[in-house]
């Protein structure tokens, strides 16, 4: 297999555009799929030929060279395909990689692949595409966003793949209608573009962790037990366990060097999960998706309410005691960590974030999962994100087996191929645990749950980050259900571990959830100016309210005195316009 860098790419794109310029100025994931991957080819044969029949009827053509979808191997005579994707130091050889091999051996393909640079794969491939496209693989593998796609499709250096969905999918559609029926996510649906094509195929990783990331909040254990604390489970609970943290010297240095809660700033990546988790209690803040919320399916925000007020005068309060550093909105990410990864005594009480994953090492299972607090009427309320469909594999113009290549990114959807790609070698690194014996594994828990999700796989040789030669490190093209993959974390849950409390606590914050789970897939515009018009209007009012939040929480301003005022600015900056705008992108 021949290896080609974007690098000679590179020098001949930019001096085309140079002379261009000159010129012109310028529920239960069980394996049935893997059952059903060799039966159900030969039950619905006859079914695929009167479809494969009706489409040819209507202008669809099946490439000769291919198998029936569903049968490996894809191709009677071997065909060549470059895969574009960004190269990962991790990766021992992708031309000698298990994964590769597989794909090879068992579809009769040969891969080739065109290397991207990791921290700048996308302006490689936008340098590609505004150089003519010319120099595109066959395949792209990357995630791009619906407005790059949506350019690329209208340029033509992508083919729409509805027809290949229509005609030639056989596990990808079985993965869509996996997560549509556990999940309620249509993942197809949210690929297509304004025009109405899809171009892409989609990543879609169900997990039951990261939608709590938005407001998840950890209190460290040793202080609790310290101080013969209980967990709090209202803001005023919350408080009192702050207040001890301040005045008691729970790290036992004899100093008042205590920091009860802190975070970043309002704008930085973790910066509002803090304030968010706090104003909970009031009202469903949702800072993720611009502050929205659905109520009777209405598009509401959550930042002109008597509620947002009334949990900003108690944030407000927490700074005034010093319960939260004012530091907090002021500093960046990297600065948050730093402190709550120092060496030494024990500095800082709580934090939030999905998981103790910003921890130290050596302080994992230290931290206390708290559930969502109870307002005075007893309700609780979380901010949870939704899990994001991506767009994830592209069929370039420069294709000349475009089916072939849609069938390999097909077989990519088959469960077993998933779990490779993600995992590593079946056998080696991972198996299912339907094929196991606890008596082999004495170390894991083969039935267990997570969440109340049974386990479904064991993977008890990581590889995921490390030096290995066992598939391309990247998680997409995917598609796995919450099910599946909080099963895939099951087996290894201890008891007194975070895994355990997160197993214990998170169904919590589904419970107090919003009525739908939104993501920013959730909105679907009418054109890409009308994307680009409410991007802009949310990002003004979001800044705006965080602005707001920031000077109010740290005494810069009185939050009654200026909450009329406050409500006039976000009108005048069009509040009105913009919730119909996404009232209607919502509905669509």
């Amino acid at each position: 297999m021949k290896k080609r860098t974007v690098k000679q790419l590179l020098t001949c794109l930019l001096i085309f555009t140079v002379l261009s310029c000159a010129v012109t100025g310028c529920g239960n994931d069980s394996r049935d799929v893997r059952e059903e991957s060799k039966t159900g080819s030969e039950e619905k044969s006859s079914e695929r030929e009167t479809k494969s029949s009706e489409a040819e009827a209507e202008g669809f053509e099946h490439d000769p060279n291919l198998s029936e979808p569903g049968v490996e191997p894809i191709c009677n005579e071997k065909v060549k395909l470059t895969i574009g994707l960004a190269q990962r130091s991790n990766v021992e050889n992708y031309d000698t990689n298990y994964y590769t091999k597989m794909l090879e051996d068992t579809l009769n393909i040969d891969i080739e692949f065109y290397y991207y640079t990791e921290a700048e794969v996308l302006t490689q491939i936008d340098l590609m595409v505004n150089g003519g496209g010319s120099e595109l693989p066959d395949i792209i593998l990357n995630k791009l966003d619906e407005e790059t796609v949506y350019k690329y499709g209208e340029a033509g250096m992508l083919l729409p793949l509805n027809d290949y969905y229509e005609n030639s999918s056989f596990y990808l559609a079985q993965a869509i209608e996996r997560v549509k029926e556990a999940d309620g996510v249509d993942a197809a649906a949210q690929l297509r573009t304004y025009d109405g094509n899809i171009y892409a195929v989609p990543e879609y990783t169900g997990s039951y962790l990261n939608p709590v990331g938005p407001s998840a909040f950890w209190l460290y254990r040793p202080w609790m037990e310290a101080l013969d604390l209980e967990v709090p489970t209202t803001p005023e609970e919350l408080r009192d366990v702050l207040y001890a943290f301040k005045t008691r010297d729970p790290n036992g240095n004899g100093k008042a060097d205590e920091i009860p809660a802190m975070g970043s700033n309002l704008n930085a990546t973790f910066g509002i999960r803090l304030l968010s988790f706090c104003i909970d209690p009031y009202v469903r803040v949702n800072s993720g998706t611009y502050f929205l919320d659905i109520k009777n399916g209405k598009v509401a925000v959550s930042y002109i309410t008597d509620e947002f007020k009334q949990g900003l005068k108690y944030v407000k309060g927490l700074v005034e005691e010093g319960l939260i550093d004012p530091v907090t909105f002021s500093q960046d990410d990297k600065t948050w960590k730093s402190i709550l990864q120092s060496e030494g005594d024990q500095l800082l009480g709580s934090f939030c974030h999905m998981s103790d994953a910003q921890c130290a090492k050596e302080d994992k299972n230290q931290w206390i999962l708290v559930p969502p607090l109870k307002n005075d009427a007893g309700e609780s309320h979380a901010s949870l994100l939704g899990n994001q469909v991506y767009s994830s594999g592209f069929i370039t113009k420069n294709c000349k087996n475009p089916e072939a290549a849609f069938r390999l990114l097909d077989y990519m959807y088959k469960e077993d191929v998933m779990c490779t790609a993600r995992w590593g070698i079946r056998g080696e690194n991972w198996d299912y645990v339907s094929d196991l014996k606890q008596e082999d594994y004495p170390n894991y828990n083969l039935s267990n749950t997570f969440a109340g999700y049974p386990a479904t796989i064991l993977e008890y040789n990581g590889i995921f980050g490390s030096v290995q030669n066992a598939n391309w490190n990247i998680t997409f093209p995917a598609l796995r259900t919450n099910g599946f993959t909080a099963g895939a974390s099951a087996a290894a849950v201890k008891p007194g571990t975070t895994q355990e409390q997160q197993s214990l606590t998170m169904p919590k914050y589904y419970e107090a959830g919003p009525e739908v789970i939104l993501s920013k897939a959730s909105f679907h515009y009418a054109s890409p100016e009308e994307a680009v018009e409410a991007t802009e209007t949310a990002n003004l009012l979001s800044n705006y309210v965080k602005e707001k939040m920031s000077l109010w929480c740290t005494g810069n301003g009185d939050i009654d005195a200026e909450w009329d005022g406050y409500l006039k600015e976000l009108e005048a900056m069009g509040l009105s316009g913009w919730l119909d705008t996404m009232q209607k992108a919502y509905e669509r």
